[in-house]
């Protein structure tokens, strides 16, 4: 309601608490995101329950500004009907759109809110054209891309989008692709994709190149005063009018954990960019920073030069800029044009204010005297005063056929009445049509829902994971287990994922009910283990490598494997009509989810590694009872990827050309998370293993994965073993969260 046109992109402000939204408001921002309680993705800001939801709407919308509503964290078993209500709570307060990480959320919105407008979150982590329009299927209008994009990466998809897209244009950067981290989780137990993320990226860490990665358990020297893990902030204001010229539909700002100074100075400079102004890089710096901004990976360099920490200057920097920015949300920006209709008879005058769609209206009643000279001038400038409101008079009618005299303290009068009745009008929620729905009722939707990517082809027989032998190659078994060892019933059933088909032992396919094997090497796969095979699909496809990513899909199609495993949801779109499965980079965490993954073709689900198992049970309980068509997995050994990242670490201590493609980073403690770079990324691994060999039947799930990264195929072929006898791990290992899980 009352938001008027506005040039593209629009400019979008955080609102952490509504003092924020107010600065971001009066500063001249044209939409605000604010977080609802519960489901945001910055739970430690004040963000916005039902009532404080409705008053900002009210509050943005009679000043022509747009509301977004962020409910974009992960959904946990158990509380579906939490994410129905907050989902019920946008709808009645009539906010523009509602940010969504989780496809429980967006199912949620189309089923029950069919009207509000759906915006994927950037920790969707979407940076593929094929991304776009799997979430355009998905019924999304809007998408977030990643942050990690460069300009021309975002022209390429920009020409295509079939939905809006927004880009953010300054504040603080995720070190990990799109936000999506475990590494908080992992140490601390608080959730990056829950909103609790204690950035882990911002304490010291020193990189360091080659050496042995993967030795579990291993030490470095502790960080000391590096942090190779912290990022400036991003910021790309010059780049508002190219982004213009390539439709982009919002600028986004970052910070909702910063104050209403930021908002204001940010928005203020924003406006200056998107107009072809220049603005004060140099206050703006002062405002914020870490010891300065970096253009990321917007012109494509992406180098040491990105890095940086918040410093005392910095700190001592913002204190003494404050004041100035203050000075920019003080008063109302006049945003809103109206007009303004004056008619005086000889009983009184009526003034009368529209915005082209809402009115409002003042009556001065008494008797008028004939005016001894003509009142008009004074009664123009006397309208057009409307300081300190968001209204701006652009038109002035005034009918006084009679000759009347009115005084100007009168028109001023009648002016505060007719424009407060117009705010009146304006404040007033014109929310949108919510369906009651429980879970229940929700599976049931889904279940009937037309697969957003058409039909998909059947699963394999040998995709179907075994429940009562081992493995049907007992005599590879014999030899890997110990003489004293006994097999045990294979539920569930042993997956192994390989980063490369070198690295597989003999022992894999005979002890493996299926394998795991990167897209690119499809062509070595040997033709006997292909029935069994799984392709994975690179969890990133910057730039060409989505190209690259379909013609190697094409090429696998005709080669007899089982299936290709999903790991974004760029590859819905890239596979459709294959089989899928869904791996644990979608992060799948609840049933709705599950079954809108099902719809979209995935008969395997792994399930997100922030789950207990407590909370994998009843997923998969709830699964079973609404008869949902997909077999589950569970990651069940390996050192877990903590970050996918495009700023590698190790370019501070080498260049490229001279490193090796692997390192560690050590923390404060001298712990030693592996480092490795491939594809243009680097991940960074959890130092030791999950282990969950020894109580491998208290997985709820049908299959069990072994990922393997950096083992040699000796070293798997050891795990193999371990987990094949169900022994208790060698060395230092982690249950992961598995029986701690993460904060609420």
């Amino acid at each position: 309601m009352g938001q008027q046109s506005r040039p593209r992109p629009e400019i979008l402000a955080p609102a952490g608490d509504f003092e924020m939204l107010r600065a971001a408001v009066f500063s001249g921002a044209d939409c605000v995101y604010l977080g609802v309680q519960g489901f945001n993705a910055r739970r430690t800001a004040a963000n916005f329950d039902g009532d404080a939801l409705a008053e900002a709407v009210r509050f943005c919308h009679a000043r022509g500004c747009g509301v977004y509503a962020a409910v974009n964290t992960l959904v946990l078993p158990g509380r579906e009907q939490a994410a129905i209500d907050a989902v019920q709570a946008v709808a009645a307060a009539g906010c523009d759109g509602i940010i969504v990480q989780d496809l429980a959320v967006a199912a949620i919105a189309r089923a029950a809110a069919p009207g509000l407008p759906l915006h994927g979150s950037t920790q969707m982590s979407v940076h593929a054209l094929a991304g776009v329009q799997a979430l355009a299927a998905l019924g999304f209008s809007r998408v977030i891309l990643a942050r990690e994009l460069t300009l021309d990466e975002i022209a390429a998809i920009a020409a295509q989008a079939p939905i809006e897209l927004e880009v953010f244009v300054h504040g603080a950067l995720c070190f990990s692709v799109s936000g999506q981290c475990l590494m908080s989780a992992f140490l601390g137990g608080r959730s990056a994709n829950r909103g609790g993320c204690a950035g882990p990226c911002r304490l010291p860490f020193r990189a360091e190149a080659g050496g042995e990665a993967f030795a579990g358990g291993a030490q470095r020297p502790p960080a000391g005063n590096c942090h190779h893990l912290s990022l400036k902030d991003l910021s790309i204001l010059k780049a508002l009018p190219r982004l213009a010229q390539l439709g982009v539909a919002s600028a986004k700002i970052e910070g909702r954990l910063r104050g209403p100074e930021y908002v204001a100075a940010v928005v203020d400079a924003a406006l200056k960019a998107r107009g072809g102004e220049p603005y004060d890089e140099a206050f703006l710096r002062d405002v914020f920073s870490r010891s300065g901004f970096t253009d990321g990976w917007f012109t494509g360099q992406g180098g040491a030069g990105m890095f940086g920490v918040r410093t005392e200057a910095d700190t001592a920097a913002t204190k003494a800029a404050l004041p100035k920015a203050r000075d920019l949300y003080r008063r109302e920006r006049p945003r809103v044009p109206v007009a303004l209709d004056l008619e005086i008879f000889d009983t009184g005058a009526r003034l009368t204010a529209s915005d082209g769609t809402h009115e409002g209206s003042s009556r001065l009643p008494r008797h008028m005297p004939v005016a001894e000279k003509d009142p008009v001038p004074a009664l123009r400038t006397a309208l057009a005063k409307t300081g300190g409101t968001p209204f701006d008079v652009r038109h002035i009618s005034i009918d006084n056929p009679g000759g009347y005299f009115l005084a100007a303290q009168e028109a001023a009068t009648l002016r505060r009445g007719a424009l407060d009745g117009l705010m009146a009008v304006r404040e007033v929620l014109v929310p949108h049509r919510f369906r009651a729905t429980t879970p229940a009722e929700m599976m049931a939707w889904l279940a009937v829902q037309p697969p957003p990517f058409g039909p998909q082809e059947a699963w394999p027989q040998a995709a179907t994971p075994a429940t009562d032998t081992i493995s049907a190659a007992a005599p590879h078994l014999q030899g890997a287990l110990k003489p004293h060892d006994t097999p045990l019933p294979a539920r569930p059933a042993l997956r192994a994922r390989f980063a490369a088909v070198a690295k597989v032992p003999p022992e894999a396919a005979g002890l493996c009910a299926q394998l795991v094997l990167p897209l690119a090497e499809a062509a070595q796969v040997p033709a006997e283990w292909r029935p069994k095979t799984l392709l994975e699909l690179p969890r990133v496809l910057f730039g060409r490598q989505e190209a690259d990513a379909a013609r190697l899909i094409e090429a696998a199609r005709p080669l007899g494997f089982a299936g290709f495993e999903a790991q974004n949801i760029a590859h819905w779109a890239l596979c459709a009509g294959l089989p899928l499965a869904a791996g644990f980079g979608l992060n799948l965490a609840n049933a709705l989810a599950v079954a809108a993954a099902g719809r979209a073709g995935c008969g395997v689900v792994t399930l997100s590694p922030e789950l207990s198992l407590v909370q994998m049970r009843a997923l998969v309980a709830e699964a079973a009872q609404s008869g949902l068509p997909v077999t589950f997995d569970a990651l069940a050994y390996g050192h877990l990827p903590l970050m996918l990242t495009r700023a590698c670490p190790m370019k501070q201590v080498t260049d490229c050309g001279a490193c090796p493609g692997h390192g560690t980073l050590a923390d404060r403690t001298g712990a030693a998370f592996p480092l490795n770079c491939a594809g243009g990324v680097s991940t960074v691994y959890n130092p030791v293993p999950l282990w969950m060999a020894d109580r491998l039947a208290e997985l709820p799930t049908h299959w069990a994965t072994l990922y393997f990264t950096g083992e040699s195929p000796q070293q798997a072929a050891g795990v193999l073993a371990d987990f094949a006898a169900r022994r208790a791990a060698p060395g230092p290992f982690t249950r992961g969260l598995y029986t701690r899980g993460t904060e609420a």
